[in-house]
């Protein structure tokens, strides 16, 4: 799980469902990466930016303050380059842009959000949901500009291209037939690469191996995953 340390920070790949650190609204989750990883390291820790629960991928951890303070200014200064993959309903442009204005996870006040994609794949199977005899699908890569609470999630949401097992924003009908055909009941949303200057002064960047539930993917539909499920540097 983990992906990089050294004696300022951590980068660890984030399993699915699991708690970056307990909140208030998961209060009675006993498991969260930051207790782990502080067991793990033996060090206090603290997350430098949040994943969703259901999402996987990097994310950075430091070891002190000053680290953390370092590395939370690129974020606020959208210095950091995020790329994430997702398998989404129906076939995606080629690429886009979507800016539309989001609430912050505790409050009612919309604020600009602005998340860009790239289509890496379309496929279609011969699996009918609804009322049609096969379903198509998008593998994209998303580079979200901002950092609003499940921006990727709402974002596609909004186009209509739901993200496969958003149980929370995405289409019911084919999160059932992935949950009952395949087996699978997870978020197909994965934090794949991430880059950012280091406290020493070193520009990082760290790649996060898929989970297993992409893989099984892979396997079932035979996706091409030479350039499917490798994100460009």
């Amino acid at each position: 799980m983990i992906l990089f340390e050294d004696d300022l920070i951590v980068v660890v790949n984030k399993p699915c469902r699991m708690l970056i650190h307990r909140t208030p609204l998961d209060y009675y989750e006993t498991e969260n990466l930051r207790k782990w990883l502080a067991d793990e390291v033996g060090v206090k820790i603290d997350p430098v930016h949040r994943l969703d629960k259901p999402t996987s991928g990097a994310v950075i951890f430091a070891k002190s303050k000053e680290a953390l303070v370092f590395i939370q200014e690129q974020f606020l200064n959208h210095t950091v380059s995020k790329k994430y993959i997702a398998l989404v309903r129906g076939y995606t442009e080629p690429e886009g842009i979507v800016e539309k204005p989001l609430k912050a996870e505790d409050s009612e006040v919309l604020k600009e959000a602005t998340t860009a994609y790239k289509t890496i794949q379309h496929v279609e199977v011969p699996i009918e949901v609804s009322r049609y005899p096969s379903s198509r699908y998008s593998i994209v890569e998303v580079m979200p500009k901002t950092g609003r609470y499940h921006q990727i999630r709402l974002h596609f949401a909004h186009l209509r291209h739901p993200i496969i097992g958003d149980r929370r924003h995405g289409d019911t009908k084919h999160n059932n037939m992935f949950l009952n055909d395949l087996g699978i009941e997870a978020l197909y949303l994965h934090a794949a690469c991430i880059s950012f200057v280091h406290p020493n002064g070193n520009k990082m960047t760290i790649h996060a191996p898929f989970p297993s539930h992409w893989e099984k993917i892979q396997q079932h539909w035979k996706w091409n995953a030479g350039t499917g499920f490798v994100p460009e540097e």
